[in-house]
């Protein structure tokens, strides 16, 4: 299964509306940013529709105060010093540290968090304000959906 069919069933989990769509001007932006990346084409085919006006989808579980899930729109807002890096964010987490994906990594989907007061406060590059978290972006969707208390803030 592609890893945009995987993406699907483990947001449709959250109640999260999301479609596989031709998204050329997502797919063009990800290989111009990223064109390391693997998984441009199946990662633009997927559209996680927005439930605000910020280009976020809040993924709420019991446990977890949320996740911000970005849109293609929100994605495509990546700061240019996080793609120069290879670190594309696809959103935050409660306390505002922006999600990422680590495109550089062994499988391309390690998954991770850029600690915003190393960011903005300590003004330190993105790499450098990078917490790598232990599992790979489809592992840490299942992890949290079956196992209520697997991130904590």
């Amino acid at each position: 299964m592609r890893l945009a069919d995987q993406l699907i069933v483990s947001l449709a989990r959250w109640n999260t509306v999301c479609t596989l769509s031709e998204q050329v001007d997502y797919r063009d932006w990800l290989a111009a940013c990223y064109p390391h990346w693997q998984f441009v084409d199946d990662f633009s085919a997927l559209r996680v529709e927005t439930v605000d006006e910020m280009g976020t989808n809040m993924l709420s579980k019991s446990g977890l105060d949320y996740l911000c899930w970005f849109t293609p729109e929100g994605v495509m807002n990546t700061p240019h010093e996080f793609s120069t890096e290879g670190l594309l964010m696809i959103g935050s987490s409660p306390c505002g540290d922006p999600l990422v994906i680590d495109t550089l990594g062994a499988t391309g989907l390690e998954l991770g968090f850029v600690a915003h007061e190393k960011l903005w406060e300590d003004s330190l590059p993105p790499r450098k304000a990078f917490q790598p978290w232990p599992d790979t972006l489809l592992t840490f969707l299942e992890c949290i959906w079956s196992q209520p208390d697997y991130v904590t803030y």
